[in-house]
């Protein structure tokens, strides 16, 4: 398959070469003309294991070239990958230029090359909304009647920092979101082989679960670092106590405690969060 990546950053690279490891075909669009260079030379732009090697062997095999803005061969491909960058505000709002953009580009594109069919996926952390009410409008506007040419698809990244292209192969999960919840055939058609559940929903509910994923990865963390401290004030070894409360995959590493519903009850939780919360208190009076 052809395929256009726009945006040549982490997310975007790290799709780039393992598309092009599957032999698919690959334009990355990227306006760093240092990140273009790079490609272009066989080396990676960023560093991520695995990555350069892939980049490396895809410039060797012709299976990936980039520019530094839309060209007309982009107009050719089957499918083009948005992951442009979505930075955050102080507030913590999203600025939703670069996405407005180059939804704009690809659309203007489009029309300029009219009877040709593409598929859009967006790979971008964005606000639930943002297909409907910004990406949609867009080419709506553009195209007119003819944006029905034009497949749209929320289609959100489950990477990490150094196992990306692990990641990439062994995902958690393949969330593809649509107007309808429709499956994507073309993201069907480069997710074979890869053994995943896959979920195809509506674009709010594919939008919003890169958030829920997120959040709830910042709520480990921060809770993890928290027992840290607390184990490490009451000198308890905190390894060890990781290790018991990992080993439980029934209750503390499971779904069972993550449906939405009523509040928690009984006699141990509250007393339990009463604990904690006089624990808070007594260090932060101590510091006093």
């Amino acid at each position: 398959m052809k395929i256009a990546i726009l945006g040549l950053g982490y997310v975007g690279l790290t799709a780039a070469a393992c598309l092009a490891s599957q032999g698919h075909t690959i334009i990355g669009i990227d306006p760093s003309q240092t990140k273009v260079d790079d490609v272009l030379a066989g080396r990676s732009p960023i560093v991520e294991p695995g990555v350069a090697e892939l980049i490396a062997e895809a410039r060797e095999r012709g299976l990936i070239t980039a520019e530094t803005s839309l060209v007309a061969e982009v107009a050719s491909c089957e499918l083009a990958i948005v992951c442009v960058g979505t930075p955050s505000a102080v507030d913590g709002s999203h600025n939703m230029g670069y996405i407005a953009e180059v939804s704009r580009q690809l659309a203007e594109l489009m029309k300029a090359h009219p009877g040709r069919n593409l598929t859009v996926a967006y790979r971008s952390t964005v606000r639930p909304g943002t297909m409907e009410d910004l990406v949609q409008p867009i080419f709506d506007s553009v195209l007119g009647d003819a944006a029905s040419s034009v497949e749209l698809v929320y289609y959100p990244e489950f990477l990490r920092e150094s196992t990306a292209v692990q990641d990439y192969f062994s995902p958690p999960k393949i969330v593809i979101g649509t107007k309808t919840g429709a499956p994507c055939e073309t993201l069907d058609k480069i997710n074979v082989g890869i053994d995943a559940p896959v979920f195809y929903v509506r674009y709010p509910e594919s939008e919003i679960t890169k958030f829920v994923d997120n959040s709830f990865h910042a709520v480990k963390i921060v809770y993890a670092n928290e027992i840290g401290r607390v184990c490490a004030q009451l000198g308890i070894n905190a390894a060890e106590v990781h290790q018991i409360f990992v080993s439980d995959t029934k209750l503390n590493i499971s779904p069972y405690y993550l449906r939405p519903g009523g509040a928690f009850g009984g006699h141990v939780f509250p007393r339990t969060f009463v604990l904690c919360s006089i624990s808070r208190v007594v260090q932060v009076a101590s510091r006093i």
